[in-house]
């Protein structure tokens, strides 16, 4: 099929439950690329359960695809058009309309957030995406640019740095790359650590940033169910991710009757997953962004997943009745965007947490409302443990209790096609003046060749042109006489 009929991505998604990582990753692939058939596979991305967490994953998916860009991570649970349980689920993307201009990783993304980022940027060259004719040869062929980076998600020993490590990204390239991705998971019952795919590698505490260059119309949104309660907290005392006060008084003193359970019970497991609340900030544009209590600390303090200031006024939030309508909110904004009336492909990372709190397993209503929207298109990703994207306002953000999208069209942007056409005119008219060219050298050969004489005159019977063999006829012309 031509690309006159419109195939310019493939998609290729697979999964498998088997033991054996290597196997799995095999049999996850194989059925994958039963999908492709026009074009070799530009990235792998993968989402599995943390049992998958080992070499052995990259190292099949490099026997069977080549030196190929991976990118993935561990997870709470996965997404491939359906929810899934302790698999290893393989996404292919194929198409000659998208690159991957750089994989890059690095380990303690949580330990040593600043050390893992000085990696990131000796390994890869972000500044040169900023640069004006980078920049500029983008625009004239049509094409744009964006970020997905996976992170380590909270643990018991140490919170997640997402929100820091994205924010740096961001300044690193001067706002001007927005990021989709989502925050490492575990499931409850596997071992408390989370890991991120990337390249050749499989990095616990690790963070994988990939930046995308593509002609394909694509778009992201993200959405969150929460509603605040009226009940207002002012921060007056913090350090970095750890609470110390509320309101002036020590924070323990305040949870209890904030939460409704003695500080005893909420050490069992994660704060916000136990009392069924969350913390919220309001934003500039009088909308709320969700920020979960982790876990408490043995000096009396409590951990929250994103890092607050002194005198930041928080409210207690709870999820609301729109709840099970997020992902495809989320979806139908990514869709919007980008103006994409045929999906090939809907990366969902929907927050583990908020199904948690909501005490009732709503991930197959979640993830049905979203393929009833966008049809036969795959709806690929994982639950996760922190978002990025971009909310309703525009802005691209790190948040929590969200669901993030990216929606991948099997349509170029109009820049893009008008490049193209351009292009093949500009090779048609390649073409047609080399054909007249040597159509015109066949004709001098022709004229001066014949056995007969030939001479081409205008209107007024002036002579323009004569061929060789005339001219060997004529006698010569009378020499010039000077003087």
């Amino acid at each position: 099929m031509s690309n006159e009929q419109g195939i310019y991505v493939e998609i290729g998604t697979g999964f498998s439950f088997h033991p054996e990582p290597a196997k799995a990753c095999r049999e996850a692939i194989l059925k994958a690329l039963e999908n492709l058939g026009r074009y070799d596979p530009s990235v792998c991305f993968i989402f599995a359960a943390q049992r998958y967490a080992t070499g052995e994953v990259p190292s099949t998916v490099t026997r069977l695809l080549g030196q190929i860009p991976v990118l993935g991570c561990t997870t709470a649970g996965e997404i491939l058009n359906e929810p899934k349980k302790g698999s290893l689920s393989v996404v292919l993307i194929a198409s000659p309309f998208l690159d991957v201009v750089g994989v890059w990783g690095a380990e303690g993304a949580n330990r040593d957030y600043k050390k893992a980022l000085r990696s990131i940027f000796s390994q890869g060259d972000l500044e040169g995406l900023l640069k004006d004719d980078y920049r500029r040869e983008l625009r004239r062929s049509g094409k744009s640019i964006f970020g997905v980076m996976f992170t380590a998600g909270t643990t018991r020993s140490a919170d997640t740095r997402a929100y820091e490590i994205f924010t740096s990204l961001r300044e690193a390239t001067s706002f001007e790359i927005p990021f989709f991705g989502g925050c490492a998971g575990n499931a409850p019952g596997e071992r408390d650590e989370n890991s991120v795919f990337v390249g050749n590698r499989v990095i616990a505490d690790g963070v994988a940033v990939a930046i995308f260059e593509t002609s394909l119309r694509h778009g992201m949104g993200m959405y969150h169910g929460f509603v605040p309660q009226d009940r207002s907290l002012m921060v007056t005392r913090v350090k970095g991710h750890e609470i110390l006060e509320l309101n002036g008084k020590p924070v323990m003193e305040v949870l209890p009757s904030l939460l409704g359970m003695p500080v005893s019970r909420l050490t069992e497991i994660s704060v916000s997953a136990l009392a069924r609340k969350a913390l919220g900030v309001k934003t500039r544009e009088q909308r709320y962004q969700v920020i979960p209590m982790t876990y408490l600390t043995d000096r009396g303090t409590l951990r929250v997943a994103q890092p607050v200031s002194e005198g930041t006024a928080l409210s207690l939030m709870i999820p609301g009745p729109d709840v099970e309508h997020v992902g495809e909110h989320a979806a139908s904004m990514a869709l919007w965007r980008a103006n994409i009336r045929r999906p090939a492909v809907l990366f969902m990372f929907s927050c583990a947490l908020v199904h948690v709190m909501m005490g009732q397993d709503l991930r197959n209503s979640e993830v049905e409302c979203v393929r009833n929207m966008v049809g036969s298109c795959p709806v690929v990703g994982f639950y996760s443990f922190g978002e990025q994207g971009v909310a309703r306002d525009g802005s691209n953000v790190a948040c929590h209790g969200a669901v993030s999208c990216l929606a991948l069209g099997n349509e170029l942007t109009d820049a893009a096609l008008t490049y193209l056409e351009n292009r093949l005119l500009a090779e048609k008219l390649e073409i047609q003046t080399e054909k007249l060219k040597e159509a015109v050298r066949d004709w001098e050969n022709t004229f001066n060749n014949a056995p007969f004489g030939i001479m081409v005159v205008d209107k007024d019977f002036v002579v323009r042109r004569m061929n060789r063999t005339l001219r060997n006829l004529l006698p010569p012309p009378p020499p010039r006489r000077w003087g």
